[in-house]
C-alpha cells in the first residue's frame, strides 16, 4: 500500500513540477524579451532625436555643436 501511494504521489508531483517549470521558463523568457524590446525602443528614440547626426539631440539645440559650428 505504501509503495503504490508513493508511486502515485511521485507521478502527480512530477507532472505538477513539469508544468510549473514550463510556465516559469515561459515567464522568464517573456520578461527578457520585453526588456530587450524596451532597450531597442529607447535606442531608436535616441537616434530619432538626433536627426542631423551630429551627436547632439535636436531637443538640446541650445547647446553648442561639437564641431563649433552653429545653425545661424
Amino acid at each position: 500500500v505504501f509503495i503504490s501511494t508513493g508511486l502515485v504521489g511521485l507521478l502527480i508531483g512530477r507532472s505538477i513540477m513539469l508544468v510549473f517549470d514550463t510556465v516559469f521558463d515561459t515567464i522568464i523568457y517573456c520578461y527578457a524579451l520585453e526588456m530587450r524590446r524596451q532597450k531597442h525602443e529607447s535606442l531608436m528614440r535616441m537616434m530619432m532625436a538626433d536627426a542631423d547626426g551630429d551627436g547632439v539631440p535636436d531637443y538640446l539645440c541650445f547647446l553648442p555643436r561639437p564641431d563649433g559650428s552653429s545653425d545661424e
